[in-house]
């Protein structure tokens, strides 16, 4: 398995999901992408968290997050699910 190190932030946003928040993103205008993690479901009203599209490119790019479904809430937005490398992912330990 290859080595993953994690931002202190990108760890949280993994740790949140592996608790059942749900993370998207949504476009608001052709230069910014809006992205966050809301507890109990995306647009359910949960209480939600900003975080920022570099966060959830890293967590693509290291294979702990995968694009899942296009959700149209006010704005189409991306809902992204943990993979199984994310499921395991152990938050704190460098693996």
């Amino acid at each position: 398995m290859k080595k993953i190190k994690l931002s202190e932030h990108q760890e949280k946003v993994i740790r949140l999901m592996q608790k059942g928040w749900e993370l998207g993103s949504c476009m608001l205008s052709s230069r910014r992408t809006y992205c966050f993690l809301q507890k109990r479901g995306l647009g359910k009203g949960g209480p939600a968290e900003d975080t920022e599209i570099q966060t959830v490119k890293a967590l693509v790019k290291n294979g702990l997050i995968e694009e899942n479904a296009k959700l149209y809430l006010y704005l189409v937005t991306t809902k992204y699910v943990l993979t199984e490398v994310g499921k395991v992912y152990v938050v704190g330990e460098k693996t």
